[in-house]
Order: C-alpha cells, then sequence, then structure tokens
C-alpha cells in the first residue's frame, strides 16, 4: 500500500514528456504551453490519437483511439524512442527479472487494495491487486481440471471440472499469464514481472520448481519435455527444457512476443506479436507472426498480417495440423475517422496460416454490416478440427466459426452446385446482409484477398454463430478434450463461464475467488475495455491503446486536417503532461477524454463515464522497465544519464517530473501534410514499450531517434557522440520508469 500511495502521489505531478532533447532555439513561439490546464489531455479513451508512444502491449486500448477530431496525431516520442526491439546496451539488456507493473496485454494494475511480493533481485516488490482477474484458462489433457491464471492478483487457481469447484488457489510470484499443461499433474504458468514460469503440482497445489526467462514471460506452449515461451518485454523467444529446468536457447525476435503455440508434428512454434514493429510512415506497418524452427532453434519464416493489422492476441494450431488460426484487430488507417458505422475506423479479424507452407492463406473479418466484435481475444478449436471459438473481450460474445463450411467455401465459393450454397434461399426471409464475394470466389480462387474487406462475408455463409455470455471481459478460452465444454475466462467478473458446444448456452458461471466491490480504478478500467459503449461496438479504448499505451500505429483523426496521420500516443500519464496530442490540440486530458467519446466512439458521454475514465487514466502508470536489473541502472545507462543531462542536452527538454516541459518544438520533424512544425515534447519514461516514435512513428527504434532522425541536432545534441555513447544514452532511455519521476 505504501508503495502504491507514492506512486500515485508521484503521478499526480508527471509525465508524458518527449523524446527529444531539443535546444533552447528550437522552441516554436506558438507553444503556448504556459497557457495550458496542466492536466494533460491525452484522450484516453479518446482519440487515437495517441501520440505516437505505441505502448504495448499488450490490452489495444484503442478504444479511445484516435478522436477524429482530435488527435491520433501523436507527435510521440519525437526524440525518445526506445524500442524494445532496439538494441540497448548490452550491459542495459540484462534479462533482468524486474518486476513491473502492469501487464503487457492485461491490466495488472488495478488500484484496489494490494499484496506485495518481492522479486528475487531485490526490486521493489510487485503489488498484487484485490481484484481477481481471469486471464488464461486451460484444460488438463484429461479433462478433469482446469487451470486459469490471474492477471492481476498474482494467483493461478486449479477449478475441478466435474464439481465446478475452485479447488486450490496458488499464489504466484508475478502476474499470471500464459498457462500450459505438461501432463495431467502438472501445469506451468508465465510470472510476469517475475521473469519466471512457474511448475505447479496440481495434486498437492504446490509450485515444484521455477525456471528464469527474462522478465515478462507472457504465452507458454508444451510439447514433451519442451516449452516455448514468448518473453514481452526485451523481445526474444525462450526455449526450455523443462525436465532439466534449464533454457537452452533465447531467441531474438520482433517487438512484443505475446501468445505462442506448437504445431501438431512438434517441428514448429508459431509467436504473434501484439503490436507491429517498424517505421509506422511506411505502408504495410502490422503485426506479424514468427514461426521458429524447434530442431535448429531459429527463426525460420517471418508471416505478414495484413496492413494495419495490431493487437495480436491468441493462436492457436488446429489438431489436424493443416492450419493455425489468430485474432487480431484490423484498423482501416489509411481512411480518415469521419465515421465508425460499417467498420469505417475499425474491424477485427480472424487471419489463417497454412502450416505446411508457412504462409497466410487469407483473412477473414469476425464483424457483421453493423456490429462490431471488437477486440477478439482468445481462441479454442474443436479436437475434430471443424469448429473454432472466439472469445470477444470488448463485447461480452463468444463467436463460433464453421471450419468445415468456411473452408469449402474458401476452395469451391458458392453459387449454383456448390455444396454449400448461402444464395440458394428465399430473399424475403434472408436474415443476412448479402455479400457476393463467394460468387467471385467460386470463379475466381485468389478473389480470397477480398475477404478481409468484407464485412458480410461470413455471416451470409452461414459461417458464424453468436454466442452472448452477459459476462465481461471474456479472455482465455479453451475445450475440453472431448470437446462437448468451453471454459471461458470472464476479466471483469473474476469468473469462468462453462459453455455447452452443442447448445452454446452458458450452463455454469464459477467464481474464482471473493472479490472487492469495484472501485472508480476499476470501473474505469472496464469501461476503457467496453467496446459495447461505442456506436456499433466496433472497438473500445483498448483497441488503439492496449493497457493504455499505444497500437504503434497512424491514424487521420482530423484535428488538424486531413491526410497527415500521426502515430498513436500512450495515455498513461497523461493527466499530469498537457497538452494532449502530438501538436498540443487538446489542451488536457478531459478534454481528450470526451473527444474521444464524441469523435472515435461516436456516442455522447455521460459525467459517470468522464469521471470513471479519468479515474483509470489517473492511476495508470508505467510498468518496469525489462532492460533494467533490480532498483539501479547498468552501468551503461549511468553513463548515458550523465550524457542525457550534459553533453547530449536532452534534459533541456525532456526534464521536470516526467522528464518533459510540456512545450512544443520545432525538431525538424515536419513531412509534407503536417500543417504545423512544433510537437508536443513527449516523455521519455517507458520508452521500451512505445515505439515506434516521433509524431509519425518515424523511427522505428531509439537509435534511429538519436541518429538518422536527428542529424541537424534539433532534438539533442547527438552527431559528436561515439557509439559507444549512443548505445549508453539509449540504455538510460530505455531503462527509465516510474521509478524516476522526479519530486
Amino acid at each position: 500500500m505504501m508503495l502504491r500511495n507514492q506512486l500515485i502521489s508521484l503521478m499526480a505531478i508527471v509525465f508524458l514528456a518527449a523524446i527529444s532533447g531539443c535546444s533552447e532555439d528550437t522552441k516554436s513561439d506558438d507553444s503556448g504551453s504556459d497557457s495550458l490546464p496542466s492536466d494533460s489531455d491525452a484522450d484516453s479513451d479518446t482519440d487515437g490519437d495517441t501520440d505516437a508512444d505505441t505502448d504495448s502491449d499488450t490490452d489495444a486500448d484503442s478504444d479511445s483511439d484516435a478522436d477524429s477530431d482530435t488527435d491520433a496525431d501523436t507527435d510521440a516520442d519525437s526524440d525518445s524512442d526506445a524500442d524494445s526491439d532496439t538494441d540497448a546496451d548490452t550491459d542495459a539488456d540484462t534479462d533482468a527479472d524486474t518486476d513491473t507493473d502492469a501487464d503487457a496485454d492485461t491490466d495488472a494494475d488495478s488500484d484496489a487494495d494490494t499484496d506485495t511480493d518481492t522479486d528475487a533481485d531485490g526490486d521493489l516488490p510487485i503489488e498484487f491487486s484485490e481484484y481477481r482477474s481471469p486471464f488464461d484458462v486451460s484444460f488438463s489433457p484429461n479433462g478433469e481440471m482446469i487451470a486459469i491464471s490471474d492477471a492481476t492478483k498474482g494467483a493461478l487457481y486449479i477449478l475441478d471440472a466435474l464439481t465446478d469447484m475452485v479447488v486450490c488457489t496458488i499464489e504466484l510470484e508475478g502476474y499470471g499469464k500464459g498457462v500450459a499443461w505438461q501432463n495431467d499433474a502438472s501445469v506451468w504458468v508465465s510470472e510476469y514481472d517475475n521473469g519466471s514460469i512457474a511448475q505447479i503440482s496440481a495434486t498437492d497445489c504446490s509450485v515444484s520448481q521455477r525456471v528464469s526467462v527474462g522478465s515478462k514471460p507472457m504465452g507458454i506452449a508444451i510439447d514433451g519435455d519442451t516449452a516455448v515461451v514468448a518473453e514481452y518485454g526485451l523481445g526474444k523467444v525462450v526455449i526450455v527444457e523443462i525436465a532439466l529446468g534449464d533454457v537452452t536457447a533465447t531467441i531474438p525476435v520482433k517487438n512484443y512476443p505475446n501468445f505462442v503455440d506448437i504445431t501438431p508434428d512438434g517441428t514448429s512454434a508459431l509467436v504473434g506479436h501484439h503490436l507491429p514493429t517498424g517505421d509506422a510512415s511506411q505502408y504495410g506497418m502490422a503485426s506479424t507472426i514468427t514461426v521458429i524452427d524447434l530442431g535448429t532453434e531459429s527463426v525460420s519464416e517471418e508471416i505478414a498480417l495484413p496492413f494495419g493489422s495490431s493487437n495480436l492476441q491468441q493462436i492457436r494450431c488446429a489438431p489436424d495440423g493443416q492450419y493455425a488460426y489468430a485474432v487480431h484487430t484490423l484498423g482501416r488507417v489509411t481512411l480518415p475517422t469521419t465515421q465508425i458505422t460499417k467498420g469505417w475506423v475499425n474491424t477485427n479479424a480472424l487471419s489463417i496460416i497454412n502450416l505446411t507452407t508457412k504462409t497466410r492463406y487469407t483473412t477473414v473479418l469476425l464483424d457483421r454490416l453493423m456490429h462490431g466484435a471488437a477486440d477478439p481475444w482468445g481462441i479454442a478449436i474443436s479436437p475434430e478440427s471443424d469448429r473454432l471459438w472466439v472469445s470477444i473481450a470488448g463485447t461480452r460474445q463468444v463467436i463460433q466459426v464453421d471450419l468445415d463450411r468456411l473452408h469449402v467455401l474458401l476452395t469451391e465459393g458458392a453459387g449454383r452446385g456448390a455444396r454449400f450454397n448461402p444464395y440458394a434461399r428465399d430473399k424475403r426471409n434472408f436474415d443476412r446482409p448479402y455479400s457476393d464475394v463467394w460468387l467471385k470466389i467460386a470463379e475466381d480462387p485468389s478473389k480470397i484477398s477480398l475477404l478481409q474487406d468484407d464485412l458480410g462475408a461470413l455471416w451470409t455463409g452461414g459461417v458464424l454463430k453468436i454466442i452472448e455470455t452477459d459476462h465481461d471481459g471474456p479472455r482465455g478460452i479453451d475445450i475440453s478434450p472431448d470437446g462437448s465444454q468451453l471454459a471461458v475466462g470472464a476479466y471483469f467478473d473474476s469468473a469462468v463461464m462453462m459453455i455447452n458446444t452443442e447448445n452454446s448456452q452458458v450452463e455454469e458461471v464459477v467464481s474464482v475467488g471473493e472479490t472487492p466491490e469495484m472501485d472508480a480504478f476499476r470501473r474505469g478500467e472496464e469501461l476503457f475495455h467496453d467496446a459495447t459503449s461505442t456506436l456499433q461496438s466496433w472497438l473500445s479504448c483498448v483497441t488503439c491503446h492496449p493497457s493504455g499505451r499505444a497500437d504503434a500505429l497512424n491514424w487521420d483523426l482530423l484535428n488538424d486536417g486531413m491526410g497527415n496521420s500521426k502515430n498513436t500516443k500512450s495515455l498513461i500519464y497523461s493527466p499530469i503532461t498537457p497538452p494532449m496530442i502530438a501538436t498540443g490540440a487538446r489542451p488536457n486530458v478531459d478534454a481528450s477524454i470526451a473527444a474521444g467519446f464524441r469523435y472515435i466512439k461516436f456516442v455522447e458521454p455521460s459525467a459517470s463515464q468522464l469521471s470513471e475514465i479519468r479515474a483509470y487514466l489517473d492511476a495508470k502508470q508505467v510498468e518496469r522497465s525489462p532492460y533494467r536489473k533490480g532498483n539501479q541502472f547498468s552501468a551503461a545507462a549511468q553513463a548515458g544519464k550523465k550524457l542525457f543531462e550534459g553533453e547530449a542536452e536532452c534534459s533541456k527538454c525532456h526534464n521536470g517530473v516526467a522528464f518533459t516541459d510540456l512545450q512544443t518544438y520545432n525538431v525538424g520533424s515536419k513531412v509534407d501534410m503536417d500543417k504545423k512544425d512544433a510537437f508536443d515534447t513527449p516523455t521519455v519514461i517507458g520508452m521500451w514499450s512505445t515505439a515506434p516514435y516521433m509524431h509519425d512513428g518515424s523511427a522505428a527504434t531509439l537509435m534511429d531517434v538519436l541518429t538518422t532522425h536527428n542529424t541537424s541536432d534539433l532534438h539533442g545534441v547527438t552527431t559528436q557522440l561515439t557509439d559507444e555513447q549512443l548505445h549508453q544514452l539509449e540504455a538510460y532511455m530505455l531503462e527509465l520508469d516510474y521509478r524516476d519521476m522526479k519530486e
């Protein structure tokens, strides 16, 4: 409690500063910051306008998304960059078991009373919430037990699938993330921020062993004695020989690896990247899937998802070994945010991966013409590989996909004589939106590429079935070995739903334990993830602002004209770092929240909605840096700190409580369509999680910010620095987190 109170009081002072150590003579006359309210705007719910700080990751909290009228324009990190994918000084890039607080994809940062647990490296204690938040769910191989991880309480629950009762609760040393069974008696769980995976005995409800894998383990998959773990913070995949507890390989990959699955033949692992890596100003920016060859323990392929894909969550291989499936959002980032209906701003997708060729077969939309399936999260596939279920976190739904029917339509199309002909019916009683895409595919199979833009395809084809659960935040989902039941974690209801796969009814709702009544923070967190408060449910705040951060994409939010997209800006610490938006278009966070509801969600907010989102943002904080071992800076970062405050002159602009002077500057980053040349100074705290950088997301890494994007020394004086000094400066910025906010 003491740590939490100290952090919140610090937050009452701070954040959103910029990465640009700009020179005094580059100040813009029209910055007007002294007339702005001190409460920064960050468009939490609003605005995708997120200034480019692409914060990971992992929840997209985009719903806020770029306020059309407001902001997406994130000036972002203009000078900051530290991309987790970037290399930072080897000294800094230690695998630190640092325990951070907030969850990459989930929000472990609940405001309620907390329990604490100190990690082995002597870090400040991890603060666990009293709220219980089911995250990942997995049936044991014999179907008799269900393991459920908790992303805020720091626990693993074992549920008896026959009696629907929790038979044991195991306290973890980190936030509970991915879960995978080794056998009927042993289950493994990722301990996010503790840097470990823990083996749990299901027979005596105890921890058998722990293996260190890196600060922020997320997804885990097991085949025999081999575990594959996605380490979110440092961007790597760790292979563990679990019988011996030995790490056999650590494989560098792109930013923010999230969930993982192993192919049925055991030869490959597919790793989904929560957010995109690269230059957001270029066509093709999207989340990707990395294929790991488990024989050579190396990357064999990179599979690109469609342009605008982000918030990549679970990935599952079908038991028959033919295809894998991945769920993600698909932003329509080339369009201005002038409306939201019919998927104009955001759609929600299922991508199909051919496991023979290790390529993307096609991408289909889970939405319907007038109903979004916002924030798809978990996947379960029947033992026969003929049906698939997706948990839809933003709309309290589970969607069933008829895979047999879908693959026939993909290969044959539809029309006269087709096996499945959705067009052969009386149109007077036709209750589905009409799409002729299957007729086109019948004529030309290459037309399956049209499916990623067709809202009527799956519904017209009779492929989808909607299951209304009436429980908030469905995330982890798994199917019993006999295919008769689904177990679905309800994150905000502290429960697990049991769904009959034959009649699609929720037959049992099992509480995982007592939890406090929601306070303002928790209500705000719930609303931030709620797409039903958006017109037609196309997105939630988390869609563009996963975990309160940013989705790494550029959006055309119209707050400074059309055609000049800006990178999404993180909302963390936005209440204390005004103004909002890269151009300072919103004077403070309250204006930004209201604009997000009106111009991104396209609804008029109530006073309680505004106050609850504000309460969530007031208490939200950045995670601890995975680059920092313990509480002290590495030797490289200490040298970088001296450069930051001295020769490099970064602290001229990146100063104060949140490492920002709240001013706008011309740092030479204006591009052709920009209406202004001065951009807000972003905070440099938490930069490991906010790549790419600059207001247009054109700097993929922090090193790019310091070098190729600063050839005239307009944001810091870096051209004279040696390679070693540049890496030291980078290391310092990568290691900064909430512990470094100044009094």
